[in-house]
């Protein structure tokens, strides 16, 4: 059964959270009676009210920051480091310094999305790779929201490919399984034996294992899907959340785990993608990377 639930005006933002969404002037209800009150933390299967025109229209709270979110993220994450692809190349949209690729490049328009399409050689062991190399955006318990726009663009099937897109350190990934990455990674990804794609987290620091939670069928690996990824921590916090959207196909996950901290070195913008023992080219296209910092 669908629920409703209340939530605080003022509280959404960046509402189109990719281009399969058709913009539209929307508000919160400013009538009480029109909510019941939220005594859980809210899902990202539940429904919100919200007002259009004067009518009443139903939402995936999802859809208001993933995975069950209400943060105002102006205000929690105001210091704002993005890259975005426009015109075909990713413009840096601030002071700091461009991302390092590695790959043949151009243009890709999805739709009405434009994708900067990062493609690796068809010699085997060979890499697609996009990362800020010199920053570390992402300190120690820093508090942070990442928002991205990934789409896997293959030529063809590399059965056994392995990827990850999403946060790392500004170390370059190589030919190689992302478990034997020997630094920290926070991201969507599979390696050459999953079936799946997975969200690793791992983190040399303490302890250096890669953890994997499996987002299961509905997140196959190798047929150039469309994802859009989020990860946030809120102030005061080490449980980090996340929320995956298969924009191809519609389906969702969202969930969190512990993740005490981040390595001394940082974490940073750090997308690849390997063909492995594979003769195929393989890449992805960007379309936006977005990290938000909280003050503390």
């Amino acid at each position: 059964m669908e629920s409703t639930k209340k939530i605080k005006k003022g509280q959404i933002e960046d509402f189109i959270s990719d281009s399969t969404q058709t913009a539209l002037d929307l508000k919160l209800s400013n009538n009480p009676t029109d909510y019941t009150d939220a005594t859980t933390p809210l899902a990202g299967t539940e429904v919100a009210l919200v007002e259009q025109g004067g009518t009443f229209k139903k939402v995936a709270v999802s859809e208001f920051g993933g995975g069950g979110s209400t943060l105002d993220i102006t205000s929690t994450f105001p210091n704002r480091l993005e890259y975005k692809t426009i015109f075909g190349s990713i413009q840096n949209i601030g002071g700091y310094s461009n991302l390092s690729i590695v790959g043949t490049q151009s243009q890709v328009i999805s739709g009405s999305t434009v994708l900067r399409k990062i493609l690796s050689s068809s010699t085997p062991g060979d890499i697609a790779s996009v990362r800020q190399s010199a920053i570390p955006f992402i300190l120690q318990t820093t508090p942070f929201w990442f928002d991205q726009r990934i789409d896997e663009l293959d030529s063809g099937v590399a059965s056994d490919s392995r990827c990850s897109y999403g946060l790392a350190t500004t170390a370059l990934m190589g030919n190689i399984e992302p478990s034997a990455y020997v630094t920290a990674l926070l991201s969507l990804g599979h390696e050459s034996t999953d079936s799946n794609f997975q969200i690793f987290y791992k983190n040399s620091t303490f302890g250096g294992a890669l953890n994997k939670i499996d987002l299961g069928v509905n997140f196959p690996k190798n047929l150039n899907k469309s994802f859009h990824l989020r990860f946030y921590r809120l102030p005061n916090e080490t449980t980090i959340n996340y929320y995956v959207k298969n924009i191809t196909d519609g389906f969702e996950a969202s969930g969190s785990f512990e993740f005490v901290g981040a390595p001394p070195f940082g974490l940073t913008p750090n997308n690849w993608r390997n063909n492995n023992t594979s003769a195929i080219q393989v890449g992805f296209g960007i379309n936006r990377i977005i990290t938000r910092i909280a003050d503390v």
